[in-house]
């Protein structure tokens, strides 16, 4: 059922298919229990679950610039890296362990109770990780529509503040499940109103947000999305076509302009205040109808486009 949802969501919005399939590799992967995983199996792991999801949902969000793709990766591999630290109580009762056994002294399910203090030096360690990813993320935002960017931003850093609440708590996850207030949750996103016209490449990262945003890299070319270069000719194209509505307001609007200039032209022929006038007006109001017209099948043939391109 996942499979044909995904399937029609990448051919309505011409989505990346190479991110498809590795989403479809990481839901693949959870069907048998997880454990004995070292970093590199967990980033990879994090990259098909979530970030590959971060450049599908590009397209959507009105990412036109490839560039960004890897912050989008990142931004999604920082939020499953949460979420691997909330749930490691969740995960140990179905046998699965996605904390790294070097951070952990070899930590994996064995049939009883976890360690503790084995599980709050893993999280601890998630979570400064996922620091990373997350303003590898956030610098990122700035490359999507405007209209996108607070949902977009107001999203990480709630996902964020769940990080936040659980080393309030001394990285205890075995007893309780960290979540953020709704209250909070309101706050932070005024926060992220603030912000959400901003954003770009051009944002300073620290060294663990560098080495956040060049591990999504190799992995968004690993499975095979191109990640440089700007936004391509088919990129504009697309755009326009998403686009479409708004060509439909316009060419209504010239259409309309151009039926009061026939009503102009007309007028002046009837009662013209110079006698060399001629037929001019009428020749003027002829070319004004053709263009009122042309207009008019524009606005309509480009409802239809926006129709098609909308979901």
């Amino acid at each position: 059922m996942e499979s044909r949802w995904l399937a029609d969501l990448v051919g309505r919005h011409d989505l990346p298919l190479e991110a498809a399939v590795a989403l479809l590799d990481g839901m693949r992967s959870d069907l048998t229990p997880a454990a004995g995983l070292n970093e590199e199996n967990l980033l990879r792991y994090c990259f098909r679950v979530a970030g590959a999801v971060g450049v599908l949902m590009c397209p959507i969000l009105g990412l036109h610039d490839r560039r960004f793709l890897s912050h989008a990766a990142a931004l999604g591999m920082g939020m499953q890296l949460t979420n691997i630290a909330r749930d490691v109580a969740e995960d140990w009762r179905r046998s699965r362990c996605y904390l790294p056994l070097e951070w952990t002294d070899g930590l994996r399910p064995d049939g009883g109770p976890p360690d503790p203090e084995r599980v709050r030096r893993g999280v601890r360690r998630i979570l400064d990780v996922a620091d990373g990813y997350y303003a590898a993320g956030e610098a990122g935002i700035g490359g999507i529509e405007p209209d996108s960017r607070l949902a977009v931003r107001a999203a990480a850093r709630i996902y964020h503040a769940i990080g936040t609440r659980i080393r309030k708590r001394d990285c205890h996850v075995l007893d309780e499940r960290a979540h953020v207030s709704t209250l909070r949750k309101v706050r932070l996103f005024a926060l992220a109103a603030v912000g959400a016209t901003g954003g770009g490449r051009g944002i300073w990262l620290d060294d663990a947000a560098r080495r956040a945003l060049a591990t999504a890299e190799r992995h968004v070319s690993e499975c095979g999305v191109s990640w440089k270069g700007g936004a391509t000719l088919g990129d504009r194209i697309r755009r326009l076509i998403m686009k479409w509505g708004a060509w439909s307001v316009v060419f209504t609007g010239l259409s309309l302009t151009s039926v009061m200039a026939v009503v102009l032209f007309i007028l002046v022929a009837i009662n013209p205040k110079d006698a060399s006038y001629g037929s001019t007006p009428l020749i003027y109001a002829a070319g004004c109808a053709i263009s009122a017209l042309t207009f008019n099948r524009a606005a309509a043939w480009a409802a239809r486009r926006s129709e098609t391109a909308d979901p």
